[in-house]
Order: structure tokens, then sequence, then C-alpha cells
């Protein structure tokens, strides 16, 4: 996904007016995990370069982030 598009996600789902690595649908229902994970693949490029890592870390980051929203666990 495009930052740009990852932006409108972002502001329209969750009302969020920054752009962000990744946004996570949870549709869990009845103990079976199920959801979207919305990746920003230019934002990860920047992250790698910003957190002085591989492209391929920091997307293995973000993916297992995004398995944790879907797990049931929140960034605050």
């Amino acid at each position: 996904t495009s930052k740009k598009e990852l932006l409108k996600i972002n502001k329209k789902y969750l009302k969020h007016s920054y752009h962000t690595d990744i946004v996570t649908f949870n549709y869990n229902e009845n103990n079976i995990i199920s959801g979207d994970l919305f990746i920003s693949l230019p934002q990860i490029k920047e992250n790698s370069k910003t957190y002085n890592v591989t492209y391929e870390q920091e997307l293995l980051r973000v993916i297992i982030h995004g398995v944790f929203h879907l797990l049931g666990y929140n960034d605050k």
C-alpha cells in the first residue's frame, strides 16, 4: 500500500492524521484469528534507514506488530 493510501485508511478508520507503517483490522470471532494488515512498503523502506536495519528486518518487525494486534494486543 502506498504511503498516501495508508494515510487515507488511517484517517478514515482510526481518525489518525499521520503516516504509519501498518494498519491492522481485527475480525476475530469465536477464537478464530482473522483480519487485514495494510502495510506501506515505502514507509518500511524509510523506517529501515531511520532505524539502521535491513528492509527485510523492518518488514518482519512490522508484520509481527500487526499479528500482535490480531492476537488482541494494543499499542498502549
